[in-house]
């Protein structure tokens, strides 16, 4: 332990504010220091984050913020994708050591000392949902050894990330329970404002930056889509350092609920709130996934619907403007996404004959173990043709080369000749979702569930269904679409009812306790349960389950929330 003025220092009574400054340092230096100076600067970017790790520990050494500087690096660097590989399996399946991991053993081992000293219990329901969650581990430990899959390295490497997501789940219960969960609730928001930020310099730039040391990973290009009057080249390149635009949108659809909360406490305008939320609405419609935006779309009608439940019952919860508001968000951000069907409905009478793009291929969400290489089409309405990439998988894109167009602004301020018929989904006309991914979609959930039934206690063991995926008639390494699914090949029927149960039981012990609770800490309930139930929507039909940033970033808010259940402290 670090000591300073001859004390050990402390893990517990930590001010919120002083969680916020510190992850506002650690994240401008990561965000905005180490990424300019290594564009204009020849030197290392590995050496810039050194150096900028040793400001930082300069800082909360310095100025006694070691308590607060250790947890607040925790939940800010566990959104970045930054990691080192030390097995590799395949290109794409691989067990990594990330730059939380640095910060995650010795505050665990400091949380766990102080909690052991000061003689305190967590409540029996977390302990037995803790207890639930370690079996899980464990039982993915026996998939991995004796599952049907040909790789025991690959099933054991899926357990060492589902470990290491209890540490964090763990660790983060412990210090939110000695603490305020503002303290893990700040640094968490900070760090989305940062990557938000830095996806917006990645969409104008029109790729990555390189930056692979900070969790940069593909400059993969999904299509053009129209987002308001912009057409707009949407990719996996635009999610800050998370790994791709849909690990960003994963991220959001957490905090989305929670930044809402927050604004209002901070007494900032509707104004002023609506257009913060609705530009974490623009990076979900960035992302260009229909899953994200379905996603948004649920969280945000459900915490209206609560709220404005509540304040007709007349148990107040004092900010009866947010239903409308979130309303108004939701309302803005789908006119920008259907804005050329809108304008082609309104101004132009004769509309064009659609046509489709044709079957494409769902594009894996994260940059982790198990992602597949594959893209999605162009959103561009005109006939496709599907042509092989560099990596292996397809792409669909425009055949018609002699499309009529129009000039428009990008997002870099230039112009572009791009086809008039271009629409904010790949069928090309008013159609709200994109159904062209979901028949090899259902070709992966009919072979997860062929698979479960036949191997039922232990399933393939972790990360195997992307090694046999060309035997189920999938391209190379494709993952599972749907985190429910993923779990039942994994980890057989068992697992999968261990990973359901010790969710249902989070949730419920977050709700219970949100019944209880009045002013600012029952709307953290609310928004904590909304932002699950989004984050989990997306996933059951994206690969998210594959990306450490998101899962990670998933179980440290279930760990804010039971970690609120054990706080006795309640800010109103």
């Amino acid at each position: 332990m670090a000591i300073l003025d001859g004390e050990f220092f402390s893990l517990t009574a930590i001010d919120p504010r002083d969680s916020l400054k510190s992850a506002i340092l650690l994240t401008s230096l990561l965000v905005l220091f180490v990424p300019i100076v290594a564009t204009v600067t020849p030197v290392p970017t590995l050496v810039l984050v050194s150096i900028a790790g040793g400001i930082y520990a300069l800082y909360i050494y310095g100025f006694d913020q070691v308590s607060a500087g250790l947890g607040s690096a925790l939940f800010v660097l566990m959104t970045f994708n930054a990691n080192i590989p030390l097995v590799t399996l395949t290109e794409k399946v691989h067990l990594s050591l990330y730059i939380a991991d640095l910060v995650l053993v010795p505050l665990l081992a400091a949380l766990l000392f102080e909690h052991i000293v000061s003689g305190s219990r967590l409540l029996r329901i977390n302990r037995a949902i803790l207890g639930l969650a370690a079996i899980f581990v464990g039982w993915t430990v026996l998939a991995g050894l004796f599952g049907a899959g040909s790789s025991a390295i690959a099933g054991l490497m899926f357990s060492v990330e589902q470990f290491r997501y209890l540490l964090i789940f763990l660790v983060t219960i412990l210090y939110v329970k000695h603490n305020e969960y503002r303290c893990a609730i700040y640094p968490l928001a900070v760090a989305l404002v940062g990557h938000s930020a830095f996806a917006f310099a990645q969409a104008y730039h029109g790729s990555i930056f390189g930056l692979s040391t900070l969790g940069e990973a593909t400059p993969k290009l999904i299509g053009q889509m129209t987002i308001g009057p912009v057409v707009y080249q949407s990719g996996l390149h635009t999610g800050g350092f998370m790994g791709s635009s849909r690990v960003l949108a994963g991220v959001v659809l957490l905090c989305a609920p929670m930044f809402l909360v927050f604004m209002y406490q901070f007494q900032f305008s509707s104004l002023s709130t609506g257009i913060g939320l609705s530009v974490f609405g623009i990076l979900i419609l960035m992302s260009n996934s229909d899953s994200s935006w379905g996603a948004f779309v649920l969280e945000l009608v459900i915490f209206a619907a609560i709220l404005y439940a509540m304040e007709n019952a007349g148990d107040r919860v004092g900010i009866p403007k947010v239903p409308s508001l979130a309303l108004a968000v939701v309302a803005f951000n789908f006119t920008l996404r259907e804005w050329s069907a809108l304008v082609d409905r309104l101004f132009s009478p004769k509309s064009s004959d659609g046509s489709s793009a044709g079957p494409v291929t769902p594009t894996d969400e994260s940059s982790g173990p198990g992602e597949a290489a594959t893209s999605t089409p162009a959103n561009v309405s005109t006939p496709a043709t599907t042509t092989s990439t560099v990596d292996g998988s397809t792409t669909s894109t425009p055949a018609n080369v002699s499309t009529p167009t129009t000039t428009t602004s990008t997002v870099d301020g230039s112009t572009t000749s791009t086809p008039a018929n271009v629409s904010s989904n790949p069928d090309g006309g008013s159609a709200l979702f994109d159904t062209s991914t979901l028949g090899i979609r259902l070709t992966q959930y009919h072979s997860a569930i062929e698979i479960g039934l036949q191997y039922p206690l232990f399933g393939l063991g972790g990360y195997n269904f992307s090694l046999i995926a060309t035997t189920q008639g999938l391209p190379p390494m494709m993952s599972i679409h749907n985190i429910f699914m993923a779990y039942l090949v994994a980890a057989g029927i068992p697992g999968l009812l261990m990973f359901l149960t010790t969710i249902s039981l989070i949730m419920s012990a977050i709700a219970r306790h949100g019944l209880s609770e009045v002013g600012l800490e029952r709307r953290v309930t609310i928004a904590l349960l909304s932002g699950l139930t989004g984050f989990l929507a997306m996933a059951f039909w994206t690969t998210l389950n594959n990306s450490t940033p998101a899962m990670s970033a998933m179980w440290a808010v279930c760990g804010i929330g039971l970690g609120l259940v054990e706080s006795t402290k309640s800010v109103t």
